[in-house]
């Protein structure tokens, strides 16, 4: 059950709010100066304008050109420090949740009638600690991240789009839904694989084991 499933892993990541709330503070300001350093290549484009087309002075656009680039590079080095810091933060939160999993799932263990046991093999039971854990591991680790992220640059971008062109925010607004419906076609077709593919490896595990 997915949705059962999704609902216990945010229940285990939740029990560190403070350290996802810092997380999503440091994502959200990373992504606004990362998409708004894009706006300062602007004055950049109307020096050089300026110059070749009207016949500016070139020491006021170079002046101009060197400022932005200035500007640009230091908005780059704050947004790649915080990018640092949430993913630094981001792998204790992943690791402290997996503990905790494995723990419980250990604990768990501990009551399973013998018959369980039985009718599978050790390699099968490991590995739901080791490759079913370890794909959880990489989803915490950057999915919420990447989510936060994800919706932050898709606003501000369709913002900057609108208040530029509109008819190239309708243009890309069609090809992002076209996307969007090819990622769902290809997920529907996969999950199924997927899951054959953890089937396999808790065989292959087991057969390792044996």
């Amino acid at each position: 059950d997915a949705k059962s499933s999704a609902r216990r892993l945010i229940g285990y990541i939740t029990k560190q709010k403070f350290w996802l709330f810092i997380v999503a503070v440091l994502v959200i300001l990373s992504t606004i100066v990362t998409v708004g350093s894009s706006l300062i290549m602007q004055p950049v484009y109307s020096a050089i304008e300026d110059v070749l087309v009207r016949g500016g002075d070139p020491d006021g656009a170079f002046s101009k050109i060197v400022k932005s680039l200035v500007l640009m590079s230091s908005a780059y080095a704050i947004s790649a420090v915080m990018s640092y810091a949430y993913t630094r933060i981001m792998l204790s939160v992943s690791v402290r949740t997996l503990t905790n999993m494995r723990r419980e799932l250990f604990n768990h263990m501990q009551y399973l009638p013998i018959g369980y046991f039985d009718k599978r093999k050790t390699g099968q039971i490991m590995s739901h600690f080791t490759s079913d854990i370890g794909r959880i591991n990489s989803l915490v680790q950057s999915t919420f991240t990447s989510l936060i992220s994800s919706i932050i640059q898709a606003v501000m971008t369709i913002s900057i789009m609108v208040i530029y062109s509109w008819q190239i925010t309708l243009t890309i607004t069609v090809s992002i839904a076209l996307m969007f419906l090819t990622v769902f076609v290809i997920t529907s077709i996969c999950r199924p694989l997927f899951k054959k593919q953890q089937e396999a490896t808790a065989e292959c595990n087991g057969y390792i084991e044996e």
